[in-house]
């Protein structure tokens, strides 16, 4: 009779608590209606009285945390999403959010962590590497602008770094590699390319800065070979890069061509990268790359020698394992 009555009980609390959950989804569907149409004060009522009867319901915080960001809160919206990141460390959704808090308080190097975090849960995560590129355009010109010491005439404009928020909690699924855009990263190389020798000088050398540049290079290879670019791969290595074995360049360059075009699809996940400078114009980087194409897959320790060729991070090496 006890297992009996026990079995009932369990039963009427799972469908309580299914009930509960499916109330929820409905009011929440009726909320981002409501936030659709203008209504965000509506929208964000509905969000906290789920919050009330379930303080930790996500689609409900990560909606309260995009709301209070938009009216401005901001110091309120990025405890919401920093506790997402806790809670879902796997979810890119919060990452970008919390990165999109940080620009707008001009929290530049939190920011581009945040976008890495996100790229790292999703390497195709389209929303996020847009956001990176211009996160490293806007450091880029800091970096410019005071490492010069140019006048106001000579100072390169700033770039907007309004950052894309994310409404939904769980709508990264359907973004894909080839959606990526490359646009932001091309401006970086861009903006790069005109810095004038001046900014390699052991004087003005900056650790931070330069860091920031070699991570930008790093994130455009590993795009450009997701996106199954390979001239826009290939424009990553330095002239005087040492192919496998002393192999002549144009054969290389096929062989690279062949395998990056040959996949129906490519995905490169960067992890932990890490950056030594041996001098002013050599680096050492060292990351995990997981590979993984329609193929093959593998994930191994990679390092990558990286010089200056023009005032631009290029590699010259690179092997696997440390």
């Amino acid at each position: 009779m006890l297992t009996i009555i026990k079995t009932i009980t369990a039963f009427i609390l799972f469908n309580a608590l299914f009930l509960a959950n499916a109330s929820a989804n409905s009011q929440l569907e009726k909320a981002y209606q409501l936030l659709e149409s203008g209504k965000s004060e509506a929208a964000l009522d509905i969000a906290q009285g789920v919050l009330r009867t379930n303080p930790k319901d996500p689609d409900a915080r990560f909606l309260k945390g995009f709301v209070l960001a938009e009216k401005g809160q901001t110091t309120d919206s990025i405890d919401i999403f920093r506790s997402l990141t806790r809670d879902y460390p796997n979810n890119p959704e919060p990452w970008n959010n919390l990165a999109s808090l940080y620009a707008k308080q001009e929290k530049y190097h939190q920011a581009r962590d945040a976008l890495i975090s996100a790229i790292n849960t999703h390497p195709s995560y389209a929303t996020a590497y847009k956001n990176l590129g211009n996160i490293y355009s806007k450091m880029a010109v800091i970096a410019y602008n005071r490492a010069l010491d140019v006048n106001q005439n000579e100072k390169k404009k700033p770039v907007d770094v309004q950052l894309a928020l994310i409404s939904r909690f769980s709508n990264s699924a359907g973004e894909s590699a080839s959606s990526i855009s490359t646009q932001p990263l091309a401006a970086v190389t861009q903006l790069t390319k005109s810095l004038p020798p001046v900014i390699e000088e052991k004087s003005i050398f900056s650790y931070e800065e330069e860091k920031n540049q070699v991570l930008a290079v790093l994130y455009g290879w590993s795009q450009a070979w997701s996106s199954q670019k390979p001239a826009d791969y290939l424009i990553y290595y330095s002239p005087n890069f040492q192919t496998p074995g002393g192999m002549p360049r144009s054969i290389w360059e096929k062989r690279r061509h062949e395998r990056l075009t040959k996949p129906r699809f490519i995905k490169v996940m960067i992890e932990r990268p890490e950056v030594t400078f041996i001098n002013d114009s050599t680096a050492r980087l060292i990351f995990l790359q997981d590979y993984h194409s329609s193929a093959f897959r593998d994930k191994n320790k990679k390092t990558l020698m990286m010089q200056k060729v023009n005032g631009n991070w290029r590699i010259f090496r690179e092997t696997i394992g440390g």
